[in-house]
């Protein structure tokens, strides 16, 4: 796309099939964000594999880029935007505020989803959490790196991405330990009244 060439090793480029467009930006994203979890989940334990527990890309910034392009624009900004042009409003302005207040609500929604996939009640939210399980890059292990000193980030890579459940329960002390449910509480907050504001 951006040299605006037809193909590209013999073939037509992905932005020019039929129906693709500019969706091949979100296409791109969505693969790059997938690719260390793809890696993790299909050759962490393999013997040619050295290390890619790599904690390094869990950062704040990179969980908002997933949580924007995983949650916020399926689940809030689509739908929204397609009822406002059913709606035949052509608005500027106002479509602008709504797709900020759409996004954020995207990230308190996965913000609390991941809250609840390690604190929530299974009988309440009909799931059994995994994220600590499955090594994903969640709102509670992204605070949890950020805050720990190195003697709680070596517990923290020796017992994340494991399913065997005194790992679990380790990962859930280290959280106790660094406050998570407390950062979580206040991070909740301030997502919500900024919402609110908009």
């Amino acid at each position: 796309m951006m040299d605006g060439s037809s193909t590209r090793r013999g073939m037509p480029c992905w932005y020019r099939l039929p129906n693709v467009g500019l969706g091949a930006i979100n296409d791109s994203i969505l693969i790059h964000c997938s690719i260390y979890e793809t890696l993790q989940a299909n050759f962490s334990k393999t013997p040619l594999c050295v290390d890619i527990s790599d904690y390094s890309m869990f950062t704040i910034d990179r969980y908002y880029s997933i949580v924007k392009h995983k949650t916020s624009y399926y689940t809030f900004k689509l739908p929204v935007s397609l009822g406002y042009l059913l709606a035949n409003n052509a608005d500027k302005n106002t479509h602008k505020k709504v797709e900020e207040v759409c996004l954020d609500l995207g990230k308190l929604f996965q913000i609390q989803d991941d809250y609840l996939d390690c604190y929530g009640d299974e009988s309440v939210t009909g799931k059994i959490g995994t994220d600590i399980q499955e090594g994903k890059c969640s709102w509670l292990a992204v605070n949890a790196l950020k805050h720990c000193d190195e003697t709680q980030r070596a517990t923290f890579v020796e017992n994340y991405a494991n399913k065997d459940p005194a790992n679990v329960d380790n990962i859930k002390r280290l959280y106790e330990e660094l406050r998570i449910p407390d950062l979580y509480k206040n991070e909740e907050r301030i997502v919500y009244e900024g919402i609110l504001q908009k």
